[in-house]
């Protein structure tokens, strides 16, 4: 199959995705205003970016490959000093870079 040769079900497939994922999105943005504002769930939502990070990056930090390792680690090490996106950015500009290179 050529990459512009989509048929009606693929079509219709790529439009359900897309839709899926929408409105999961926008899901979530409306049920979060039913969550009660208790201390438990102010402390879950405040700690919820830390464990994201952590689910993303711990796999790569012993990857075989050393160039996803050092780019994990530095996102890690950022992670320690400045915000989370400026972590995930610090790591995709050390991965891209190493790539680069080599």
């Amino acid at each position: 199959m050529t990459p512009l040769a989509l048929t009606a079900f693929d079509w219709f497939a790529l439009i359900a995705i897309g839709c899926v994922t929408l409105f999961t999105r926008i899901g979530g943005v409306f049920l979060y205003k039913l969550v009660p504002q208790e201390p438990y769930w102010k402390r879950f939502f405040e700690h919820l970016p830390t464990a994201l990070m952590v689910a993303l990056a711990t796999p790569y930090l012993f990857s075989a490959d050393w160039k996803t390792s050092a780019a994990a680690w530095s996102a890690f090490a950022l992670s320690l000093r400045f915000s989370f996106v400026v972590a995930m950015f610090g790591g995709m500009t050390v991965i891209a870079a190493l790539r680069w290179m080599a």
